[in-house]
């Protein structure tokens, strides 16, 4: 699996760079992708000189993961900032993030204070993130209709929720549950792995943002409408 990511991750770059109009499109996602190449092959060449049981592996594998969720969440932001336009973000939006990740977030908060820093560093980042995927799923689907996102930032943020809600189940399972460890670090790769295949794919091919035509919202409003007043009518008739 790790051989399978790095030439996904090649790949991902290699046809960013290629379909250069995809890379200048998506400059934080690709940069992403690089920082995690990079990360990679350096853990691999410590692993070959020190070995994975060294202490210089260890520190190679844990210190680059504290930046990672702050990549996933930039990322994040910027498909949300993409979505919102240059609009300022409603007060509300940020009021119902914050109580969608107390809520997410508080239930695991307190056991996850026994844990190790590693774990309860992204254990609690996880489920914020979570919290942020909602927000932009919503404004993607319901506060800004007219819009389709297009092919490339649906596939963008398909794999961030999937790296981020099947993380968090992973990491629940192995703090809490006491999964095995063997299973808790082939689901780390895994997911990633599931999740590059999507990036992968997706950004094959460069498919922005599309806007709807207006006209046809308007339409489609109507008929909405209209079948609200007809369900209306045949509710108070029954009555």
């Amino acid at each position: 699996m790790w051989l399978a990511s790095d030439t996904l991750m090649v790949g991902i770059l290699v046809r960013g760079i290629i379909r250069n109009r995809v890379l200048v499109a998506y400059p934080v996602l690709y940069g992403y992708v690089g920082f995690q190449l990079t990360v990679s092959l350096l853990r691999r060449m410590v692993a070959l000189t020190f070995g994975e049981s060294s202490a210089y592996y260890y520190h190679a594998y844990a210190l680059p993961t504290f930046l990672m969720p702050l990549l996933q969440t930039w990322i994040l932001w910027d498909i949300y900032r993409r979505i919102t336009g240059h609009t300022k973000t409603s007060w509300r939006d940020c009021f119902r993030l914050a109580i969608i990740a107390g809520v997410l977030t508080v239930p695991v908060a307190w056991g996850a204070l026994t844990l190790k820093l590693f774990y309860q560093y992204h254990i609690l980042t996880l489920f914020l993130q979570m919290a942020l995927c909602l927000l932009v799923c919503r404004k993607a689907i319901y506060a800004r209709a007219e819009i389709d996102l297009g092919q490339n930032l649906k596939g963008i943020l398909l794999g961030l929720s999937l790296i981020v809600g099947c993380q968090a189940i992973n990491f629940i399972g192995f703090a809490f549950a006491q999964s095995s460890s063997q299973f808790f670090w082939f689901f780390v790769q895994f997911i990633y792995l599931v999740a590059l295949i999507v990036f992968s794919h997706t950004l094959w091919e460069y498919r922005p943002i599309a806007y709807l035509d207006p006209s046809y919202q308007h339409r489609m409003e109507a008929v909405n409408r209209k079948l609200y007043q007809v369900l209306k009518a045949v509710l108070l008739n029954r009555r």
